[in-house]
């Protein structure tokens, strides 16, 4: 049966609703997907601790302490950077005087301290510092080490996280008596993250664990170093 013609125009009117919303919520879609991709682009893929230096006046030569910086040691690899990058920041201070790594490692080698294994206690410690006539030895302990990643999804896009948590310990032990002169300790995170819209807008990625440990262990040491360096007593 033929229609009539209001019948037509209902249709045709209904035709130009389902349009025009198809045309709305494609401005939509299109709206939001520069949004996403703006602030996608304005986000920030590190995060974390930074390492903030003190200022400190640095003592006359008499008045610092002869320290021997022993091995980092605690949930860490056997071989690693780490002491070199705490003897460095407590050198910048000046105010103490630092027995070179090199030197320490060849009398305590030479002394079979090499052969120890697990962590270094007080007394072990005054024997160490003794054989490589250092006035006081430095104790730095990696107490806690904990890795995680996680993903957090929001409407067509999602964040994946990545962070490391560590905490460090460190005194300085006068080698005659065993008195602590001077002791701090450090919490750090740091982290990185992928931001990642409509699944192939990406910004930011991740780091291998090691890594971002690394960086993690750089600002607390740094920091250590500081906090050693402002408690430092006076000889």
């Amino acid at each position: 049966m033929p229609l009539l013609r209001g019948q037509v125009i209902r249709a045709y009117s209904g035709d130009m609703r389902s349009e025009q919303n198809f045309g709305y919520w494609n401005a939509v879609y299109l709206v939001c997907a520069c949004f996403l991709t703006l602030a996608l682009f304005a986000c920030a893929t590190t995060s974390g601790d930074r390492y903030r230096p003190g200022r400190l006046e640095p003592y006359e030569r008499d008045e610092r302490w002869l320290v021997g910086i022993l091995a980092v040691q605690g949930e860490i690899p056997a071989e690693s950077s780490y002491t070199g990058i705490l003897t460095a920041a407590l050198q910048e201070y000046g105010r103490y005087r630092i027995i070179e790594q090199e030197q320490v490692r060849a009398l305590l080698e030479q002394a079979e301290f090499q052969r120890l294994s697990g962590m270094v206690d007080t007394r072990t410690a005054q024997q160490m510092g003794s054989m490589i006539g250092a006035e006081a030895v430095c104790i730095t302990t990696v107490e806690h080490v904990r890795y995680s990643e996680d993903r957090t999804t929001a409407f067509i896009a999602w964040i994946d996280r990545q962070a490391v948590e560590l905490r460090v310990t460190s005194r300085i032990i006068h080698v005659s008596t065993g008195e602590v002169l001077a002791a701090t300790e450090s919490s750090v995170e740091r982290g990185r993250s992928e931001w990642v819209a409509f699944g192939f807008l990406r910004r930011g990625g991740f780091v291998e664990q090691e890594n971002l440990r690394d960086e993690a262990m750089a600002v607390a040491l740094q920091t250590i170093a500081t906090g050693l360096s402002e408690r430092a007593p006076r000889r």
